[in-house]
């Protein structure tokens, strides 16, 4: 990854039980085309939208349960909107394997619609078992999803999926109280915030790490 800076910053007194870290980084890193994160398909014979024939011609992901090992996705990415869209097109145009998931699904199919060549590299989930199957292990999911309740709540179902060394990263703008106590609670788990707006999270955001630096370097290369 290009890192444009990186330091250890010092922590306020609330923070310094967390081992955080803070880093400073810009998505920058190319590597080889790797093979598109195909697993569990099935070929099926109804009709399929167009969002998901574009990623795959003949066939559409079905998923899993947790714990099967059949994912070949680099990572995932939970919530479609505006950033999320954008930080998921950046990922793949770098080369990596991307699941995505939103709580609607329409929105996930015109996300699809406009990925272009990029979807070739892009899993759509229609549910939150199959992004998790759709990953390689240890996992590692984005949460682009709005501060507060809806993180505890997205956390809260992703955890019963998930294994005990599977990451959840929260991208969103979260006070630092809160990173800290799920930081604290069973699970790996990282902050990180994500500034630049759409252009940024699309061809290049700043990102501020903060958590253990064993997770962190799992998705370095990645973000």
């Amino acid at each position: 990854s290009r890192v444009a800076a990186s330091a250890k910053v010092p922590l306020s007194a609330t923070m310094a039980k967390a081992r955080s870290i803070s880093i400073l980084i810009v998505i920058g890193f190319k590597i080889p085309e790797i093979q598109p994160c195909h697993s569990n398909l099935a070929d099926i014979s109804a009709p399929v939208h167009p969002a998901y024939r574009q990623a795959r011609p003949t066939a559409l992901y079905l998923g899993s349960t947790k714990g099967d090992g059949m994912g070949n996705c680099d990572i995932g990415l939970v919530g479609l909107g505006t950033m999320g869209a954008a930080l998921a097109l950046n990922i793949a145009e770098k080369g990596f394997n991307i699941a995505v998931w939103n709580r609607t699904g329409a929105k996930t199919e015109a996300f699809m619609e406009g990925a272009g060549a990029l979807a070739a590299r892009i899993t759509p989930a229609q549910e939150l078992a199959d992004l998790v199957a759709a990953l390689k292990p240890p996992r590692a999911i984005i949460l682009m999803v709005p501060a507060g309740d809806p993180v505890d709540q997205q956390i809260a179902a992703l955890r019963p999926l998930l294994d005990t060394d599977d990451l959840i990263i929260d991208a969103g703008n979260a006070n630092f109280r809160d990173t800290n106590r799920r930081m604290a609670d069973p699970g790996a788990f990282l902050g990180i915030g994500v500034s630049g707006g759409e252009a940024g999270a699309r061809h290049g955001p700043s990102i501020m790490g903060g958590g253990d630096r064993a997770h962190w370097d799992r998705v370095a290369p990645i973000l």
